[in-house]
C-alpha cells in the first residue's frame, strides 16, 4: 500500500470561531515514549495543554484520573474521553518531583485568520454526531462553496491547519468561496460514532453526501454553486457523492479510475525501486507474486483470514496486507473498505454526472504515480459530455500539494515534513481558482 504514514497532532489555528454544542476534545500537545511505569515526555508543543501547565521534556505521567498509564496508547485512550473544561487529575513527575496535579482541560487554541470566519458545527449521520468546520469570507450570502473530501486516512480535519490544506483553504476563502469540512466517523470532536478504522466505504460516502445536503441548506451558500474537492481517495468518493446529491462541479487530484487491484500493480512498479531500492528483477518478481493475491482478495473477495491460511499467500498477507489475527485493520482502514473500493464502477459514475470536472495530475506524485488515471477520468467524462473535463498536468507537483521537482525530491520533502514548513504549490491553487472562476463566469 502507500509507503508513507505520518501523524499530525495539532489544532486549527483560526479565529473568530463559533463553537457548537459538541464539546471540543483536548489537545495535549506532547510527544511521548514508553518507560517502565509511566510515559515520558520527549517534547512539548507550545499550542497544547501540557505546555500551558508548564510540563517539560523528561517529565513523566504515571496516571490520568486514577487510570495507570504505562504506554503511549494508554495515554491516548485516557485523553480521548476528556473534553475542554473537564477536571483532570494527573499523577506526574515534573522537574524531578512526583506530585498530583488537578487541572482544567484546555481545548484547542484558535489564532486569527484576519479575513476568515470559522464556524464549528455538527452533522448527524449513522447515529453519531460529527464535527464540521466551515471557513467563510467575512461578508456575503449566496456564495459558492467547496466541500473537502480528503484521502482515506483516519485523521482529523483539525489537522488541516499544519498541512497543505491550510493554505489551500485560505486561497479559496479569500477568493470568495465558502469551504466546508466534516470529520470521518469517530474522528476529532465527534461523539457516539464507530471508529473510523472499523467503518466501511459506504459510511464515508454517506457522511460526505449528508455534508452536501447540509451545505445546500446553509443560508450563506448558493445551493446551486457547490463544488467537490476530491483529493487522493477523495477523488474516488467524489463522483459517487455527486451521483446522490447534485453539485456544480468536481475538482479531483491524485486519484484513481481503474479497479484498485490494477492500479496497485502500477504503484508498486514505481515505488518498489524508488522506496525499497529493489532491482528490476526483484520488482518484477514481487509483482508476479502479489498479482494473484490481489486478485483473490479484491476480485474473489476472500478475507485476509482465508488468505493467510493458504501457504503461498501467508507471508504476503502478513506483510503486504498487514494481517494480524483478530484485527480487521488493513492499511489504516477495515479490510472490507478496500474490497468495496475495488468494486466501484467509476466509469459509470463519471459518465453519469454531466457536470464540469477539473482533473489535476502531479508529475512528482509518486503515490498516485500513473498518468493513466487522470486520462481515463477525462475520457469517461468527455465521452458523455464533450469538453466537460479539463485535465491539467503540473510537472513539479507532488501528492501533498508541495512543490517537488521529481519523485526523489517528493520523497525527501515528505520525509522532512516540508508540508509543515510552508512548502505549498501556489501554482496549483492558481489553476484551481482560474477553473472555478471560469465556472462562475468571473473574468480575471
Amino acid at each position: 500500500m502507500y509507503k508513507y504514514s505520518f501523524l499530525l497532532v495539532c489544532a486549527w489555528l483560526v479565529n473568530p470561531a463559533r463553537v457548537a454544542a459538541l464539546a471540543q476534545r483536548i489537545y495535549p500537545g506532547v510527544l511521548l515514549h514508553d518507560s517502565t511505569n509511566c510515559v515520558v515526555i520527549d517534547s512539548v508543543i507550545s499550542e497544547g495543554m501540557f505546555f500551558h501547565y508548564g510540563f517539560q521534556k523528561g517529565d513523566c505521567v504515571f496516571a490520568i484520573n486514577d487510570e495507570p498509564i504505562h504506554t503511549t496508547k494508554e495515554f491516548r485512550h485516557a485523553m480521548y474521553s476528556i473534553r475542554a473544561k473537564d477536571q483532570v487529575v494527573l499523577d506526574v513527575k515534573m522537574q524531578g518531583k512526583q506530585q498530583i496535579k488537578t487541572l482544567v482541560a484546555q481545548g484547542r487554541k484558535q489564532n486569527p485568520y484576519k479575513k476568515i470566519d470559522v464556524i464549528y458545527g455538527e452533522l448527524e449521520e449513522h447515529g453519531c454526531t460529527l464535527r464540521t468546520i466551515e471557513y467563510t469570507p467575512k461578508k456575503g450570502n449566496g456564495l459558492p462553496a467547496i466541500l473537502i473530501i480528503p484521502g482515506y486516512n483516519c485523521s482529523s480535519i483539525e489537522n488541516f491547519s499544519r498541512s497543505y490544506y491550510r493554505r489551500l483553504i485560505e486561497r479559496w476563502v479569500l477568493d470568495g468561496y465558502i469551504v466546508y469540512s466534516v470529520e470521518k466517523s469517530g474522528m476529532g470532536d465527534s461523539e457516539g460514532c464507530t471508529a473510523c478504522e472499523e467503518v466501511d466505504l459506504q459510511n464515508d460516502i454517506d457522511i460526505f453526501t449528508s455534508a452536501v445536503r447540509k451545505l445546500k441548506r446553509d443560508l450563506q451558500v448558493d445551493s446551486n454553486r457547490i463544488y467537490l474537492w476530491g483529493h487522493s481517495m477523495g477523488g474516488i468518493i467524489a463522483p459517487i457523492v455527486a451521483q446522490q446529491s447534485r453539485v456544480k462541479g468536481i475538482i479531483t487530484y491524485g486519484t484513481v479510475f481503474r479497479p484498485w487491484h490494477q492500479f496497485l500493480l502500477d504503484m508498486h512498479a514505481v515505488q518498489k525501486p524508488l522506496l525499497d531500492k529493489a532491482s528490476a528483477e526483484e520488482t518484477n518478481l514481487f509483482l508476479d507474486t502479489i498479482k494473484s493475491l490481489y486478485y483473490d482478495f479484491f476480485v474473489n473477495k476472500k478475507t485476509p483470514a482465508e488468505l493467510v491460511s493458504i501457504p503461498k499467500y501467508k507471508h504476503l498477507t502478513e506483510t503486504e496486507l498487514e494481517y494480524k489475527e483478530g484485527n480487521t485493520n488493513m492499511w489504516g482502514r477495515h479490510w472490507r473498505f478496500w474490497q468495496q473500493i475495488d468494486s466501484l464502477d467509476l466509469n459509470k459514475a463519471w459518465r453519469s454526472l454531466h457536470i464540469p470536472v477539473l482533473i489535476i495530475h502531479g508529475g512528482a506524485d509518486y503515490i498516485q504515480c500513473s498518468n493513466k488515471e487522470p486520462q481515463l477520468i477525462r475520457d469517461a467524462v468527455n465521452t458523455s459530455d464533450p469538453g466537460y473535463a479539463t485535465m491539467l498536468t503540473i510537472p513539479d507537483l507532488d501528492h501533498l500539494c508541495m512543490r517537488s521537482k521529481d519523485y526523489l525530491e517528493a520523497v525527501k520533502n515528505l520525509e522532512e515534513k516540508q508540508f509543515l514548513k510552508g512548502n505549498f504549490h501556489e501554482g496549483m491553487a492558481d489553476e484551481i481558482l482560474k477553473w472555478l472562476n471560469e465556472q462562475e463566469g468571473i473574468r480575471e
